[in-house]
């Protein structure tokens, strides 16, 4: 089976380099779908192949094919991605001791598929039109996947991820309970996790239906809501929330001058999300979660939560003390041997691994991230419309961000990066930015 899979990933590289629009478009719609599932193409031991690494093959391809048209030195010129890759580049340095396996084989090849595939697939504004549609479909399936867990019709990821060659359950959120009623997993396996990514792609619905209002835009909106609700996760409402509170505001700032359109576009954006979160609170399944839900946030079990949470920051700090410039190697050798797999809020697990360094790079991360497309909303040349569309772009960005201050927990970012990608080639083609770029450096 090992030469299977080692003919499989030299086929996909083919494949990437012969076919190269078909094969990015593809991966554009697969990928984000089944990476969260770890989905098994060759469930080999020795050359285990999954979604990913098909992925990364066919990018490979295309890269070797396009190599003089796909200038990822101009990706630099962009002042998030050359953090996020420094960010990258310290975690890689860090995990070599403990991680050098997945490093090499899974995180290394994310990065550079997400930004050649992003960079490569998007050639006009058309281009990016069709992403949002496919990423907003995506987000519907993840909801519909956690429906059909709650009502326990079908449970894909778990299916998949007994195709793997060691299936491992035990850190797969099975027959979970939040003050009695039960908790899914999602499609990550868990439940935090699939909140946090499906906060991201709620927006996503948004930016969907704000392109063009029409009936048969709702239902990804319709599935990424229920989806949340049934979750049940605190990080993700209040990253929802969070990004709600943010539009509001960064909108208003950069639309004061066209106020009464931007009132009229914003109206519709939250006369959207208030028609749909009543409509929902009339399905008997999803008004019986809210109120248990809010029932849950006023109970003891939550305070005690919230306690043992807060407990966990005194060895933290200590732990940090100890290495506070250097760290203590990677992420995961923190999260599992030095605090014990007990959850601390990203921050304080990139402090203890990286020290003060990767803290800083990483509120950077936080910070460029959304902060890239709100700029581009604040341009003169943007209509009002279009600086609706780029903050809810930027939106998008916070709130998935936000539960991570909560919770270490960031498989929802490589999907974010890929879109961050596309989008901001989809501005320089949109505004013929190219020439500005290297010279600014937006």
């Amino acid at each position: 089976m090992t030469i299977f899979s080692l003919i499989i990933f030299l086929i996909s590289i083919i494949l990437g380099y012969f076919y190269s629009h078909r094969a990015a478009w593809s991966m554009i719609i697969i990928f984000p779908l089944f990476s969260p599932m770890n989905l098994a193409i060759v469930p080999d031991p020795l050359l285990f192949l999954n979604i990913d690494r098909v992925a990364f093959a066919i990018a490979l391809g295309i890269h070797l094919k396009n190599w003089n048209s796909i200038k990822l030195k101009l990706l630099l010129k962009n002042k998030f991605i050359k953090i996020f890759l420094i960010f990258s580049l310290y975690v890689v340095i860090i995990s070599f001791s403990d991680r050098i396996k997945n490093i090499i084989f899974t995180y290394i090849p994310q990065i550079y598929l997400v930004l050649v595939l992003g960079y490569y697939v998007i050639k006009t504004e058309d281009d990016f039109n069709k992403v949002v549609k496919i990423f907003a479909w995506q987000g519907a399936f993840f909801g519909i996947i956690i429906l059909m867990q709650f009502f326990n019709i079908y449970d894909l990821p778990k299916e998949l991820r007994l195709l793997l060659p060691t299936p491992d359950l035990d850190t797969f959120q099975t027959n979970i309970s939040r003050y009695g009623l039960l908790r899914v997993s999602g499609s990550d396996g868990n439940s935090g996790p699939s909140g946090f990514r499906l906060v991201f792609y709620i927006f996503i619905s948004l930016l969907y239906i704000q392109m063009k209002l029409t009936v048969f835009r709702f239902p990804p909106l319709l599935f990424c809501t229920v989806g949340i609700f049934f979750l049940m996760t605190r990080a993700a409402y209040v990253g929802l929330f969070g990004g709600f509170i943010y539009f509001a505001i960064a909108s208003l700032i950069t639309t004061f001058n066209h106020l009464m359109k931007y009132i009229k576009s914003l109206f519709k954006v939250i006369s959207i999300s208030f028609i749909l979160f009543g409509a929902l609170l009339l399905i008997p399944s999803v008004n019986k979660i809210v109120f248990t839900f809010s029932e849950y946030i006023k109970s003891d079990e939550s305070n005690i939560e919230i306690q043992k949470k807060i407990a966990r920051f005194d060895p933290a700090f200590k732990a940090f003390n100890e290495k506070p410039i250097f760290g203590h190697g990677s992420p995961e050798y923190v999260y599992y041997v030095i605090m014990g797999t007990d959850d601390l809020p990203a921050p304080f697990i990139y402090a203890i691994a990286g020290g003060i360094p990767l803290l800083i790079l990483f509120v950077l991360f936080v910070f460029y991230m959304p902060y890239t497309f709100y700029t581009y909303a604040k341009l003169k040349f943007s209509n009002v419309i279009i600086k609706i569309e780029l903050l809810i772009i930027s939106t998008s960005f916070l709130a998935g961000l936000i539960p991570l201050f909560s919770v270490w927990s960031d498989p929802h970012l490589i999907v974010m990066i890929l879109f961050y990608v596309m989008a901001y080639k989809y501005i320089l083609i949109k505004y013929s930015l190219f020439n500005i770029v290297q010279r600014n450096r937006y």
